[in-house]
């Protein structure tokens, strides 16, 4: 009952909402334009149509598009065909840099996702008929989610995980986002504590499957150029590093590097080849230690 209002509620939201974020796509196609390119996907329009029985991949920026790359190869080396759909200019630019082959035969489509409101996903599955679908990382939107349901489309969180303080926040209250989470047909996650904590939830259909982001394939004559340079950083040490970290995990990144750092100087090691330098680049965190 309570997830039922909480649908009508989201339904009347976006009367006053859809204008706002047509003045955000607007505003931000003035700096870039292909915010603003193809806006009928956004209401779920196709100008040419879409690959049938697709596997579906939601990637709403450049992170998680590079996250699901070598899952998207793996599709298509089957012979799948693929939609892939985005929010951001960046996640589509590096999709149609990825797959121009695919998406120059047909076998793969870039577009915008829809915005969440029933019709406009109904006009999407309608368009495309996915076999199944994936999101990436962690994107709760509830017409997305139950308009998938009513469609007949399993649609499951990829690369999953549900942080500590999010699990805190939705346990109270009435755990709104968590019933909305529920209406997935399962999860594939980085781990068994996040599998632990999605079961927790009452998701079921859970999977372990590691973190997707280390399977990405590495640039052309990336090894060769750290063989390079290996020596250079630390020539008696270890070099480790730290990446796409977030705000909360950066005190327990900061002090076991410095117990690191304790113990490769009590062994005597030169304290010379350490450091720890965070700088953050679009809410990401990176250190790096030697």
């Amino acid at each position: 009952m309570i997830l039922h209002l909480f649908l009508i509620l989201w339904r009347l939201l976006w009367i006053p909402l859809l204008p706002l974020l047509l003045v955000y796509l607007w505003r931000r196609g003035r700096r870039d334009p292909d915010y603003t390119r193809h806006l009928a996907e956004r209401f779920g329009i196709y100008s040419r149509p879409l690959p049938q029985g697709a596997i579906w991949f939601h990637a709403v920026s450049l992170g998680e598009t590079r996250s699901a790359t070598a899952l998207i190869r793996l599709c298509l080396a089957r012979g799948d065909q693929v939609v892939l759909t985005h929010f951001t200019p960046a996640g589509r630019r590096e999709s149609a840099r990825l797959f121009a082959s695919e998406i120059a035969s047909g076998q793969l489509a870039a577009v915008w996702v829809p915005l969440d409101m029933f019709w406009c996903w109904r006009r999407f599955f309608r368009a495309c008929r996915p076999r199944i679908g994936l999101t990436l990382e962690i994107e709760i939107w509830p017409a997305m989610i139950f308009a998938a349901r009513r469609a007949g489309v399993p649609l499951f969180m990829c690369n999953a995980q549900y942080p500590s303080p999010s699990l805190a926040r939705d346990s109270k209250g009435l755990r709104l986002r968590q019933r909305v989470i529920r209406g997935f047909a399962g999860a594939f996650v980085k781990s068994e504590l996040q599998k632990a904590r999605f079961e927790s939830i009452g998701l079921d259909t859970i999977t372990v499957t590691g973190e997707l982001r280390f399977d990405q394939p590495l640039p052309p004559g990336l090894d060769e150029a750290a063989s390079a340079i290996r020596h250079w950083l630390a020539p008696e040490g270890q070099i480790i590093t730290i990446a796409s970290g977030v705000e909360v995990e950066e005190p327990i990144y900061a002090t076991v590097i410095r117990e690191m750092r304790d113990a490769a100087q009590a062994r005597g090691l030169p304290p010379r080849c350490f450091s720890m330098s965070p700088a953050r680049q679009n809410g990401s965190m990176r250190f790096m230690t030697t």
